[in-house]
């Protein structure tokens, strides 16, 4: 069975975005690949090498407060540029990021895409190499109802989440990104929709 390293970057630890998503993809490739959630610390960093050169796919996934990486994230980047320079190892690793930004933030996703195109940077043809890059934005507290109970408004994150997991089996790849957006007014019509039922 295939071994995937879920690596999570959040101020917020388990109670973020990025570490439901995590979760999520855990669930969905349950029975299919072997999956390891990592919460990224400074004393995580230090044996990083050692985990990678030890599966077959990566998933980087953080949460992005502004437009830039925190700390933690920049340090787990450049451990992995690094370690890709190594030319000793001849197997394939599939390296991909799931970028989730705040809605009340970040506008768009231009810089999300920004970010999404430095992790590709990082990837070379042989070692570690780009499997997908994924661009979120959402409203901080998602986590807490989940994507079943947002349905109108995250269905595109979901169906993303779950092409990702299939791709992750069939050993997909792609040189372009894709972005999961919150549907405009569906927020609107949810609250119209749970009066209406008060009164029926």
């Amino acid at each position: 069975m295939k071994k995937l390293l879920l690596f999570i970057s959040s101020y917020e630890g388990e109670k973020s975005n990025s570490y439901y998503i995590a979760n999520y993809i855990e669930k969905k490739l349950l029975g299919k690949v072997e999956c390891t959630k990592i919460l990224l610390s400074d004393n995580e960093l230090d044996g990083i090498k050692d985990k990678i050169r030890n599966c077959d796919n990566v998933i980087f996934i953080t949460s992005l407060r502004k437009d830039e990486f925190n700390r933690i994230s920049k340090m787990f980047l450049e451990a992995i540029r690094e370690e890709n320079k190594n030319k000793e190892h001849n197997k394939e690793i599939k390296f991909s990021a799931i970028l989730n930004g705040d809605i009340e933030v970040l506008s768009g996703v231009e810089k999300i895409e920004k970010l999404l195109e430095n992790c590709m940077e990082i990837c070379n043809k042989k070692y570690i190499v780009w499997q997908k890059g994924i661009g979120v934005l959402a409203k901080l507290n998602l986590w807490e109802s989940g994507l079943e109970n947002n349905a109108l408004e995250y269905d595109q994150l979901e169906i993303e989440l779950e092409m990702f997991c299939q791709d992750i089996v069939n050993e997909k790849r792609y040189h372009h990104n894709s972005f999961a957006i919150p549907k405009k007014g569906s927020g609107f019509f949810k609250f119209i929709n749970n009066k209406i039922k008060q009164f029926t």
